[in-house]
């Protein structure tokens, strides 16, 4: 089951049912359903301790990884961020416009395993392409049993080359290299926003709980099939007020295994531990006012600013996906008397794209030197990462949804 916001819906292209509030489902806790988002001065002297080149990584492990506890939160230095140093290449278009390599639905997830494939996640059963986008074959089928799937999310892949899946079957499974099944496990909850931690033995997932120990708390440790932890806000919050649409958070992991939780409309990074301490954060350019609304986009509500995927380098260096509003973004639209006899503001055509409203950006942050050193805006509207490179979602004519797989390259800071 898919849930919507009460947003205009783009038809023909990316719809806000898909992937502009991706993940927006229901889990199941104790038998019941409930909607949930599946969208100092000590830390600020060990950063600045770093290296402020974006390139020049030779030095011995960084201030970044040695702290360890902070409350502080560091403004983020955006002023001297190089707009032209990165450069993107697309690699290869996957899915066919018919026959068994048609994608179902609008992508859920793209993840390279060991041998170079692609698999792709969506409204059935995974589906495997080449490293040359070529349709190679299914992995299981819709439905409730072993290597059967309900909107299959690709988790990652382990040292061995096993694929982890989670599914609305609240499940996780794991599939070794020859696409046979190694062992299913239970999840405590319907969990499709994870990052894989020590090693993959245990995830952090960002979903809501409306347990007493954990309602209002974004971070949950997955681990042996049970919630180890919740954590996430700060000891002086309130989290009685907080809602299912607050504690959404975009994840990443650094290589020590800390979380970074990004709140998606805000430009807030915090950094945790899985024991559930706050390591630090940044805070980034202002995203969108403070009083935003989601919403039928219209004159006073418009489409929302918001960061789609992150992920840190080998570097130590913070990569972020986000989607900027143009400013033309109303021309887009015009007022139509809707199906249900309400004046709405509607797509001119019908079928409009998100590229007629939006813009694409990547940010990379330096985590040691809390500066934006890089900044690339461009027309390819990203939603997540494949590896080190970025992934978006094409269409062919007839609105057939085609991942694209782009590199990404950072040349040298001047």
């Amino acid at each position: 089951m898919r849930v919507s916001l009460s947003l205009v819906s783009l038809t023909g292209k990316l719809t806000h049912q898909s992937l502009f509030h991706r993940g927006l489902t229901m889990t199941v806790v104790n038998g019941h359903q409930q909607r949930l988002w599946t969208v100092g001065g000590s830390l600020a002297a060990a950063w600045l301790m770093g290296l402020t080149a974006c390139s020049d990584r030779t030095a011995p492990p960084s201030a970044w990884s040695t702290v360890t506890d902070s409350m502080s939160t560091v403004s983020l230095d955006a002023s001297r961020a190089c707009t032209d140093c990165m450069t993107v290449e697309q690699l290869v278009v996957l899915g066919d416009t018919s026959g068994p390599g048609l994608l179902l639905d609008e992508p859920l997830d793209v993840l390279r395993d060991s041998a170079g494939r692609y698999w792709v996640g969506q409204r059935g059963a995974p589906k495997v392409f080449s490293a040359s986008g070529v349709f190679l074959r299914q992995v299981g089928r819709p439905g409730e049993g072993p290597m059967e799937f309900v909107y299959p999310r690709l988790i990652h892949v382990d040292r061995q080359g096993r694929v982890h899946i989670f599914d609305r079957n609240q499940r996780e499974t794991i599939i070794d290299t020859e696409f046979k099944l190694v062992e299913t496990a239970q999840l405590p909850a319907l969990i499709e926003h994870a990052v894989p931690v020590d090693s993959g033995h245990m995830y952090v997932a960002n979903l809501w709980l409306p347990t007493a120990d954990a309602i209002g708390m974004p971070l949950h440790v997955v681990s042996a099939g049970k919630i180890a932890q919740s954590f996430g806000v700060l000891p002086d919050r309130d989290t009685t007020a907080l809602t299912y649409a607050t504690v959404a958070r975009v994840l990443a992991v650094d290589r020590a295994g800390r979380v970074l939780a990004v709140k998606p409309y805000e430009y807030s990074i915090e950094a945790w531990s899985t024991h559930g301490r706050r390591v630090g954060g940044l805070a980034g350019p202002q995203l969108n006012p403070a009083n935003m609304q989601l919403g039928e986009f219209s004159p006073s509500v418009p489409p929302p600013n918001r960061i789609f995927a992150a992920r840190v380098d080998s570097h130590e260096r913070l990569w972020l996906t986000t989607w900027q509003r143009k400013e033309t973004w109303l021309e887009a639209l015009e007022e139509k008397v809707a199906r249900d006899g309400r004046v709405r503001w509607l797509p001119k055509d019908g079928t409009m794209s998100y590229a007629s409203i939006y813009q694409g950006r990547v940010d990379v942050i330096d985590l040691n030197t809390q500066r934006l050193i890089a900044r690339r805006d461009g027309t390819e509207l990203f939603i997540g990462f494949v590896g080190d490179d970025l992934l978006e979602v094409q269409y062919d004519s007839d609105g057939s949804p085609r991942p694209a797989v782009w590199r990404v390259q950072l040349r040298p800071c001047e």
